[in-house]
């Protein structure tokens, strides 16, 4: 089994998203019983909260269900059990990994699934409401994560 975790800052609208188009990609890869796909935050202003509307939305026009999220907090010890940690931005990264320095090695900034957008942040939709360009994003990078996966786990399409 393989574990995802994606994280952002309050788990409302970034890892969630990215969690749920994941989430779909992998089912359409076959890969469901192959990958788990969690999410969560830095920090715990919106915890047990559900995604925000505007991601709901915008998720729900594209065609990708949400299973009943409600934001968390991450801990430490939750990420003893994740393959690949993937944060939004620089300052995910250096706050996940002042929690958690021992798992450093493990973390990886999304865009850097990107190959055109390594090193980028992937900017916080709650602050400047550009939810379309995220998804985007978003998509792109889970596009290319389901692949380095499927290679990973020597998967092989039906014939």
């Amino acid at each position: 089994m393989i574990n995802v975790l994606f994280i952002s800052l309050g788990n409302i609208c970034r890892s969630p998203m990215a969690e749920a188009i994941f989430r779909k990609r992998i089912e359409e890869a076959g890969l469901s019983g192959l990958v788990t796909v969690d999410s969560a935050g830095i920090g715990h202003w919106h915890e047990g909260k559900e995604m925000h509307p505007s991601a709901r939305e915008l998720l729900g026009q594209k065609g990708i269900s949400i299973i009943n999220h409600q934001a968390k907090q991450i801990q430490a010890e939750h990420l003893e059990a994740y393959d690949y940690i993937i944060v939004m931005d620089q300052l995910n990264l250096q706050d996940i990994s002042a929690i958690a320095p021992a798992h450093t090695s493990r973390y990886q900034l999304f865009s850097d699934l990107i190959s055109e957008r390594a090193g980028e942040d992937i900017e916080d939709p709650f602050f400047t409401d550009n939810f379309e360009a995220v998804h985007e994003m978003l998509e792109a990078g889970c596009v290319e994560l389901c692949e380095t996966i499927k290679q990973q786990t020597q998967w092989k399409e039906p014939v």
